[in-house]
């Protein structure tokens, strides 16, 4: 991990700093990482979670809904009502197994040739241009209330506002991946590079990083 000084040049001949395939950045998984493109996507092993913890809500609320109409059955209740809650646990446990597929399906992608983020999945996606953010930004959120440091890569939007792409704690593995990422969004988007905040948890080389960089832009020639 390099710091970044102001006096690199345009992404034609800033060096290409790959990200091995499956790197994790904190909620995002590397899919590739090319000269010209970034392709990132959600995490697949929480995607799974959520699709198998769906599977046995919805089969628990189809066990409990049946065992409901059996018990009004036998009873010789005239009107079958097993109740809101009842009804709902199955539609619940199938909103889960939904969201999990959409994750999977999901991904974002940024491609240097064209200065794109492209975002979304099989059915339906987006492109932002980086003509719509002022820099890349690094952002240190200070430890309070004895919770762990955070480091939050986003996009600085010319409408206003953060566009998070993703966090780690600094003291996580992820972190160094995600400022990789912060280098090679900012070289694919032709963009400034900006740092604030400073590490106090994590790695040395990502503590010195943070201090060599926050609060500098990243001068692109």
């Amino acid at each position: 991990m390099s710091p970044v000084h102001s006096t690199q040049t345009p992404t034609e001949v800033r060096p290409h700093q790959p990200l091995y395939p499956g790197a994790s950045l904190g909620t995002l998984t590397v899919v590739s990482s090319t000269p010209h493109q970034l392709v990132l996507r959600p995490s697949r092993s929480s995607a799974i979670v959520m699709i198998l913890l769906g599977i046995l809500i919805t089969a628990g609320g189809l066990v409990a809904l049946g065992n409901t109409l059996q018990q009004q059955v036998r009873r010789h209740e005239t009107a079958y009502s097993p109740g809101l809650i009842v009804i709902s646990i199955p539609f619940v446990g199938l909103g889960l197994i939904g969201i999990g597929i959409m994750r999977c399906l999901t991904y974002r992608t940024i491609d240097g040739r064209r200065r794109l983020i492209v975002g979304g999945g099989s059915f339906h996606s987006t492109e932002r241009r980086s003509d719509e953010f002022f820099h890349v930004q690094v952002t240190i959120l200070s430890t309070e209330f004895q919770q762990q440091e955070v480091l939050n890569l986003g996009l600085m939007s010319l409408a206003g506002g953060i566009a998070s792409i993703d966090q780690a704690r600094t003291n996580s593995s992820g972190a160094g991946n995600l400022v990789l990422a912060g280098e090679e969004i900012s070289r694919l988007l032709n963009l400034p590079l900006l740092v604030y905040g400073t590490a106090k948890e994590g790695p040395p080389a990502l503590q010195a990083w943070v201090a060599s960089n926050s609060r500098a832009a990243v001068v692109l020639a």
